[in-house]
């Protein structure tokens, strides 16, 4: 009875390390796939680098534009009010000769 319970308990180990055999084969599988994953996440961390660094460009790029754009509308603006300044002037200028004018002849 006693050789029959160490026959049952060793027959149980060897399927045990039977068991753990299988598995360590598996080992150089698991570590290559490791391997092959932490590759692929490299890869996209640098392409994620290079998209951030392609927003960043297209942002800048952007703000600039937008600020040239706004310049040249102050710009235009400042030209516009300047010469629409310049013509109330002279518009003025004129009414004043021109009211000068009558007043000679009505008197003159």
């Amino acid at each position: 009875m006693v050789q029959t319970r160490i026959e049952e308990r060793m027959e149980s180990f060897e399927q045990e390390v039977a068991g753990i055999k299988k598995e360590l084969m598996k080992m150089p599988v698991i570590e290559s796939t490791l391997i092959e994953l932490t590759k692929n996440m490299e890869m996209m961390r640098l392409q994620s680098e290079k998209q951030q660094q392609a927003i960043l460009s297209y942002m800048e790029a952007n703000a600039k534009e937008r600020s040239m754009i706004s310049e040249r509308m102050i710009e235009s603006n400042a030209r516009d009010l300047s010469a629409m300044k310049s013509k109330a002037g002279e518009a003025s200028s004129n009414r004043n000769v021109g009211e000068i004018s009558v007043e000679r002849v009505r008197f003159g």
